[in-house]
């Protein structure tokens, strides 16, 4: 029997989905998988509807039920508030959890909590009218399959929303593994029982019962999978606390229609929108638009047009980092071009506090500036790295750490801070049964490719030497890890190399362009790809190409809606 028999996989969105794929591919294993996934649907982020679901408390909304607001807010903490078994990153006991399972759980009261409608909403970040910034070629969920194109020659090479999920769609019902993923079903605590085996404690959670249902269940390896989507990131709340001066929590609680993250842009774009424009042609309305993200660039592709039918809207667009139009790193560096010209917005520096000025919200900038009478801030301020559910010593003694953002003056991380302790942005180097996949993705799905290859090609490598050579160096059994991994020195050398190449940040997960992705980081993994996997080809040989191709479409569109004569003084149309 092989070393690795049983592998958990954290997450059901396409990380995980390919990763159950990639494990169930492997010729020569019958390896037992489990995923878990949380909500109802497998897909991730792309598994809500534009339209549905708008009835899901709001990430504002739900952080105006915490009664005390006296430190930032962690992932951990937004994540474990209220619950009825985790306390500070631990379980007190696990004694009494060991004698359950999936089929006889532990029944539980159920507990309202504040990641409810935070992290675990069925609301996510879609809205009408989304197209990837990334070719459709380049976003290839079945690797037998590289014939992919757009189907709407109005956007092409780019993909929209629906042909996104009819893609997801078509890998989950085309792959049995797909089967193996308990759906309503909460990864709650992840630690290690032995050297040899992880503990994992689930709770099974379907909507109509008043209870949940707890149960640990053990592993050999996992994969966590759980994407970079879950953890809304809010400055302010994540870096401060209400007695500091900024006082978010009070003004979010006495305009409690003013503020929304990105992740509720569907609800934003389909009843606050309306509500500016239809201000707008009667009176001035501010909108604040914090950080240039890729959903700032739709935020305004939906209010200039507004400003250009004569409406009197003045946008505001609030940045802790200013335009950096010559950075060649950027691959939308024609946006912040366009931030440093533009007549249609203003761009200011970063908010220090939020206060109430004769009754209406208002906002002051770290240079004294005051901003009143605001109509909505919007924070385009993405997301944050966590793993909320692993054990807090574990973490720590792995060195598995979301660093901090050196801006922020408490030390807490960011929307731009990295992971450290990894080996190929894939494997833990503390211990290679622990794997990630999603944490580099800016070639998307392809990305996860190359993480799930790589943990699958290695891990049926360790069992078929496992088995044929019978090791006497247990639990750790260095003598056939170091057969298929290089030397926990070589695997540091290469996190101080890219941390050198990239610097403490989150550029530090992100290649462009693409060639090196493959230059830096896939040609590192393809040894570690089983045999038959080497032979799939992950990615167009004119991939670089058609990368530029996307840029330049998505660019152009931008231009097309909010400023049509720049887009012509380039000679497009």
């Amino acid at each position: 029997m092989g070393l690795i028999q049983k592998i958990a996989i954290i997450g059901g969105g396409p990380a995980g989905l390919i990763a159950a794929e990639s494990l169930a591919r492997q010729k020569g294993q019958n390896w037992e998988i489990v995923g878990f996934e949380a909500r109802g649907q497998l897909g991730g982020v792309w598994g809500d509807s534009p339209g549905s679901n708008t009835g899901s408390r709001e990430v504002f909304e739900q952080l105006r039920t915490l009664e005390r607001f006296d430190e930032p807010l962690d992932p951990s903490r937004i994540f474990q508030e209220g619950s009825a078994l985790v306390k500070n990153g631990r379980i007190s006991d696990l004694r009494p959890l060991l004698a359950t399972s999936v089929d006889k759980p532990m029944r539980v009261k159920r507990i309202p909590q504040l990641r409810d409608g935070f992290i675990f909403s069925a609301k996510t970040g879609v809205y009408e009218n989304l197209m990837t910034n990334t070719p459709g070629e380049l976003m290839n969920m079945d690797l037998t399959d590289l014939s992919h194109s757009s189907k709407r020659d109005d956007i092409a090479p780019l993909e929209d929303l629906q042909q996104v999920q009819e893609d997801i769609r078509g890998f989950v019902e085309k792959n049995p593994s797909s089967k193996v993923f308990r759906r309503h079903t909460y990864v709650e605590y992840l630690d290690k029982l032995s050297p040899e085996k992880w503990i994992l404690v689930a709770k099974r959670s379907e909507p109509d019962s008043e209870n949940d249902y707890w149960y640990s269940d053990t592993f050999d390896a996992v994969i966590i999978a759980n994407g970079h989507f879950l953890c809304p990131y809010l400055p302010f709340y994540m870096t401060s606390n209400s007695d500091d001066g900024n006082n978010i929590h009070e003004f979010n609680k006495r305009f409690p229609k003013t503020l929304t993250h990105v992740r509720d842009l569907d609800v934003w774009f389909r009843e606050r929108l309306p509500v500016v424009q239809k201000d707008s042609a009667t009176s001035k309305q501010k909108v604040v638009i914090v950080g240039k993200s890729f959903s700032a660039m739709d935020i305004l592709k939906r209010l200039i047009p507004l400003q250009d039918a004569n409406h009197d809207l003045e946008i505001i667009v609030s940045v802790r980092t200013p335009p950096m139009p010559d950075n060649q790193a950027n691959p939308f560096r024609w946006f912040d071009r366009w931030l440093t010209q533009t007549a249609k917005v203003t761009t200011v520096c970063a908010i220090s506090r939020f206060f109430e000025h004769q009754g209406t919200p208002a906002l002051q900038l770290e240079d004294g500036t005051v901003i009143q009478d605001l109509s909505a801030v919007v924070f385009a301020t993405g997301y944050v790295y966590t793993f909320p559910f692993v054990s807090n010593k574990l973490l720590e003694s792995y060195r598995i750490l979301v660093t901090p953002d050196p801006r922020n003056t408490n030390g807490t991380p960011s929307n731009v801070s990295r992971v450290t302790g990894l080996y190929l942005h894939t494997f833990s180097i503390a211990d290679p049964t622990m794997g990630f996949v999603g944490i580099s993705s800016n070639a998307n799905f392809q990305s996860f490719h190359i993480s799930a290859l790589a943990l699958s090609g290695t891990w049926a490598k360790l069992n078929t030497l496992y088995d044929s050579q019978n090791p006497k160096d247990g639990p750790i059994y260095d003598s056939i890890w170091s057969q298929v991994l290089p030397s926990i020195q070589e695997q540091l050398q290469w996190a101080r190399e890219r941390l050198l190449r990239t610097g403490n940040n989150g550029a530090y997960h992100f290649y462009y362009p693409v060639v090196l992705l493959k230059q830096q980081w896939l040609q590192l993994c393809e040894p570690l790809f089983s045999d038959e996997a080497r032979q799939h080809q992950l990615f167009p040989h004119d991939s670089a190409e058609k990368a530029q191709r996307g840029l330049e479409r998505l660019e152009d569109l931008f231009f097309k809606t909010v400023d049509p004569e720049e887009l012509c003084s380039r000679g497009q149309n």
